[in-house]
Order: C-alpha cells, then structure tokens, then sequence
C-alpha cells in the first residue's frame, strides 16, 4: 500500500501538470515528433508518403485550417496581414520546438498515468481474491481513466494543430497562420483545465478510496497485569 501511494505522488509531480509553452525553441536533431497519422519519426528520418497519403494529408490539413479561419474572432487588416507575412516563417521554425515539447510531455504523462492505473488494478485483484468488495474503488479507477482519456484526445488534437501552423503556407494564407496560432492557444488553455481535473481527481477521491484499503495499526501499547490482580 505504502509503494502504491509513493507511485502516486511521485507520476503525479512527474508528468500531469506540466505543458509547454505556446513557441519553445527548436528542438535539435535526433529528437522525436508524432506525424498526423500518429507515426513517430525523427528530425533526421522523415516518414515517405504515398502520392494518395500525401493528397490525403494536406486535404486534412486544409479542411481543419478552414474551420480555424471560422473560428477566428479578430479579422486581419492589411498592417496584421504585412506583419505575419514578415514573421511567420521564423515563427514556423519556432514552433518545431514546442511540438516536440508536446509530443514528449504527452508521452511522459501517458506513461506516469499508466504506471498508477496498472498499479490500482494489481490493488483490486489482490483485494478481490481476499474476497473483499472494490466496488468503489474499481468506480473511481474508472473515472480516472475517462479525465486520462479525454486529456490524451485533447493533447493529439493541440499536437495535430502544431503540426498544421508549422507545415502550412502562412506566406500565401497569413489568416490560416493566425486562426491556428489562436486554436493552439486555445486548446493549450484547455489543456491546462483537463490536467489539473485529473491531477486532483487521482491526489483525492483515488488515492482515498485505496486509502481506505491501508491496514490498521497495531501499534497500541499492550494491556498488562497489575500487582493487585487488575490490568493498567
């Protein structure tokens, strides 16, 4: 019980909260990203597309630009317009960074929270073959998994919007550069929202219903007998 709660604490202050900022800085060769199919490559080995993956891709690409550009509350006036178009592309080199950033704290978290959910479950097979009831404790695993799950949906989502601000032609569509740039923001906010939620959830209402389980203490001190026949 005692190492279950130290795996807790310690994939908690490990890789739940921690996310990047919107532009790191780049990362170097070597270092891992995640392609829009969820395929990891390397800076130094590209994945190679078929003309059909590659006509799919940036037909995904351009349909997901266009529903940012819907969602774009500030329209672009011709100073905003001349501004990005001098600037986004160093901006896109930028932001290679931070969609390392994501990709490998994404992989960080997902590790820590299989690490703690693999650990409950070990929990609730030993108590289940002492016959004891995990109801409770089997609800709350539950619930952990669907926060873990819809942060994972939401880190894909922020990584696959990177991917797009870094890949598209921001020169020839200075709009589609801000509306992502804008989403990114938005679901990095979002983000922060889905990781506290989980990080609280597993600190709290988990780590208590396995509390519950912890052996009591026999710590107290013993009854002796007393010089006249009673006890102290």
């Amino acid at each position: 019980m005692k190492k279950l709660k130290l795996v807790i604490g310690s994939c908690l202050s490990f890789a739940l909260v921690a996310l990047t900022p919107m532009l790191a800085y780049a990362h170097e060769d070597g270092t891992t990203h995640t392609e829009a199919d969820g395929t990891k490559t390397t800076a130094t080995e590209a994945k190679t597309l078929t003309a059909e993956e590659t006509a799919k891709k940036l037909a995904d690409m351009k349909k997901r630009l266009e529903e940012n550009k819907l969602t774009l509350k500030t329209k672009l006036d011709a100073a905003a317009t001349k501004r990005i178009t001098q600037r986004c592309k160093a901006a896109q080199g930028v932001v290679k960074g931070a969609e390392t950033s994501a990709n490998a704290i994404s992989t960080n978290r997902g590790k820590a929270y299989a690490k703690i959910a693999e650990s409950v479950q070990k929990l609730i097979d030993k108590l289940k073959a002492d016959g004891k009831d995990t109801a409770e404790l089997e609800t709350a695993l539950a619930a952990a998994k669907v926060k873990a799950e819809a942060l994972s949906t939401k880190m894909k989502t922020y990584e696959q919007t990177l991917a797009d601000l870094r890949e598209l032609d921001c020169v020839a569509d200075p709009t589609a550069f801000q509306a992502a740039l804008d989403t990114a923001r938005t679901q990095r906010d979002g983000i922060k929202v889905a990781a506290t939620d989980l990080r609280t959830y597993v600190s709290t209402t988990l780590k208590e219903a396995v509390r519950k389980f912890k052996p009591v203490s026999t710590t107290e001190t013993p009854k002796t007998q007393s010089t006249t026949g009673g006890t102290q």
